[in-house]
């Protein structure tokens, strides 16, 4: 499953305890992620292209050691497509960084 940018992430008590075994990029996202934070954001706080950003959260996610779950109150399309005053949101952001 692709994850949306928009894909908020936290990490979980088990990825806490299984921070200090992972690879860099991954334990940094368990560090990164005791606080919510999109998929997008994930992406440039890391410096990462966003496909590297979700298949890295995916991998954590399918263990358990991250939760990803879709923004509340995410405003979508009726064909479940994000808007795009989110996605403008979204760029803004990431430009700003």
């Amino acid at each position: 499953q692709e994850l949306a940018l928009e894909t908020i992430v936290r990490t979980t008590p088990q990825g806490r305890a299984a921070a200090p075994r992972l690879v860099q990029e991954s334990a940094r996202i368990i560090e990164m992620c005791a606080e919510p934070l999109s998929v997008a954001e994930i992406s440039a706080h890391m410096g990462l292209q966003l496909g590297v950003s979700r298949v890295i959260v995916g991998d954590l996610a399918a263990e358990g050691l991250v939760g990803a779950s879709a923004s509340a109150g995410s405003p979508t399309t009726p064909q479940n497509r994000p808007d795009i005053k989110l996605l403008e949101r979204v760029l803004d952001g990431l430009q700003a960084l």
